[in-house]
C-alpha cells in the first residue's frame, strides 16, 4: 500500500532567483513524488531526510546536520511517532554540545510535532484499511504488509528479509512469545550411536611448546605442526568449541531455575545453534576405533561432553575417490558446520537467520585459530565441487538410518 504526504505542514522557503535554486526545483519535485509513491513502512533515514527538507520545510543545512543521527539509530518513518521523536530530540541536543546546530532546535521540533499528527494519523489510517492480524502467529505487534519479493531475485530477498527483521530506535523485529518450557537443549544428541570420549589435552600428551598469542597470526615458527592423532583431534575441539564451563540461574521474573554451559566459540544469546561433524581419514578411525580400521568415519562432535559420536563409516575406496574429487591430501580432516536454527528463532524471531549466520562465523573463526594452534592449515571446500545435495548425503542427513 502507498500513503499519500499530503500538505506542506512548515514554512515552505521562499522562492529565489538564484540559478542553483532554480535547477534543484525540478529534482525536488521529483522526490516529493518519489516520497508520495514510496509506502512509509519502506522509507530509511534518507526517505525521513527528504521529508523534513521538503514537506516539512526545514532547512537543508540542519537536515544535513542531523543526518548521522539519522543514520546512526537507522529512523525510518515509524520513528516519527511520539516516543521516537522525543528520543530524536535527546540524541540532537547530545549532539549540540560537541556540534553546534545550524539554528535553533525548538523551532525545528516544534514544526516536526506539527507535521508528525498528520504524518502519523495517515500511517494509521492506511494500518486500518491494510493490516490483518494474525492472532495465532504470536506476534506482539502489528506490522503493515510490504509487496512480497520476487522469490527468483537474491538480492530482493536479501532486501525483503533485511527490512522486515531489522531493529528500530522504538521497537523490535517480530519474534514469538517466548515460551521457557519449550526451550531448545543447545546440545544435540544421536541416540543410538557409539560414543567416544575425548582425552583432555594436557603437555604430557600434546607439546604446544612457548605460543603466543601473537603466533597464531604470523609464522614465526614457533608453533610446531602436530600430527594428526586422537590428542590432536582432541586438541583441536576442545580450543574451538568445547564448554569451558556451566552457568545457573534461579528465579527470575518468569524464568525457571536453568544450567547452560559456556564455550570456547562466542554465540549469540548462549543459543549455539552450530553443530560440528569430522570426517576422519581411516588411519585416524582405526586409531578412535579398531573395529574401524580401512575405513573412514563420520563423527559428531558432542561438546557435552567432549567426545566424539559415530555415525556413518566409508570404506578406502570411496574415501580415495573423495579426497581426489575435493583435491586434499588423503590424511586430511573434513569439518563441517550445520546450524539448528529453532534455538535462535525460539528467542530472537525473525532475527533469528541473522543471528545464525554470526554463530557459525565465530565457530569457523574458532576453529581457524585451532588449527594454527596446531600447526594445521584450515581452508574452505570448493562450493561447485560440493553441492547441498552432495554436503548432505555425506553427512547422512538424506538417510533415517546407517
Amino acid at each position: 500500500f502507498t500513503v499519500s504526504i499530503g500538505v506542506e505542514m512548515g514554512q515552505k522557503p521562499s522562492s529565489s532567483s538564484d540559478p542553483a535554486t532554480k535547477s534543484r526545483q525540478p529534482a525536488d519535485e521529483e522526490l516529493k513524488k518519489r516520497l508520495a509513491a514510496t509506502p512509509h513502512i519502506l522509507w530509511t533515514y534518507r526517505e525521513l531526510s527528504d521529508w523534513m527538507r521538503l514537506v516539512v520545510g526545514i532547512d537543508a543545512a540542519f537536515v544535513d546536520w542531523i543526518r548521522p543521527v539519522l543514520i546512526d539509530y537507522q529512523y525510518d518513518a515509524e520513528c516519527m511517532e511520539e516516543l521516537g521523536l522525543k528520543f530524536l530530540r535527546r540524541k540532537a541536543q547530545k549532539l549540540a554540545k560537541t556540534n553546534p546546530p545550524p539554528c535553533e532546535l525548538e523551532p525545528i521540533f516544534d514544526a516536526l510535532k506539527e507535521a508528525r499528527q498528520k504524518f502519523i494519523e495517515e500511517i494509521e489510517d492506511a494500518r486500518k484499511k491494510a493490516i490483518e492480524v494474525d492472532e495465532t502467529a504470536g506476534s506482539k505487534r502489528k506490522f503493515d504488509p510490504r509487496p512480497e519479493p520476487n522469490p527468483t531475485d537474491p538480492h530482493e530477498m536479501i532486501i525483503y528479509y533485511h527490512m522486515e527483521s531489522r531493529n528500530l530506535a522504538n521497537r523490535g523485529a517480530r519474534a514469538l512469545d517466548r515460551n521457557w518450557a519449550n526451550q531448545p537443549k543447545c546440545h544435540r544428541r544421536w541416540m543410538g550411536s557409539r560414543c567416544y570420549e575425548l582425552p583432555i589435552p594436557t603437555e604430557a600428551t600434546l607439546n604446544l611448546g612457548d605460543i603466543k598469542y601473537g603466533d597464531l597470526f604470523v609464522d614465526s615458527g614457533a608453533v610446531k605442526t602436530q600430527k594428526l592423532s586422537l590428542e590432536s583431534l582432541s586438541a583441536f575441539f576442545f580450543y574451538s568449541l568445547a564448554c569451558t564451563g556451566r552457568k545457573d540461574t534461579y528465579q527470575i521474573l518468569t524464568a525457571p531455575k536453568s544450567s547452560w554451559s559456556k564455550r570456547v566459540n562466542a554465540s549469540s544469546g548462549g543459543l549455539h545453534p552450530v553443530e560440528a561433524y569430522v570426517f576422519a581419514p581411516p588411519s585416524l578411525s582405526s586409531e578412535i576405533d579398531s573395529g574401524l580400521e580401512d575405513s573412514a568415519a563420520l563423527f559428531h562432535y558432542s561438546p557435552q561432553f567432549h567426545g566424539i559420536e559415530h555415525r556413518r563409516s566409508m570404506s578406502s575406496e570411496t574415501w580415495t575417490i573423495l579426497v581426489d574429487l575435493l583435491l586434499i591430501p588423503p590424511d586430511a580432516l573434513l569439518v563441517a558446520i550445520t546450524s539448528v536454527n529453532w534455538r535462535e528463532i525460539w528467542k530472537y524471531g525473525e532475527r533469528a537467520f541473522r543471528y545464525s549466520q554470526l554463530d557459525i562465523g565465530h565457530s569457523v573463526g574458532s576453529l581457524m585459530l585451532a588449527c594454527r594452534l596446531l600447526g594445521w592449515q584450515a581452508k574452505p571446500l570448493n562450493a561447485k565441487v560440493i553441492t547441498d545435495q552432495l554436503f548432505s548425503s555425506f553427512l547422512g542427513f538424506d538417510a533415517t538410518s546407517f
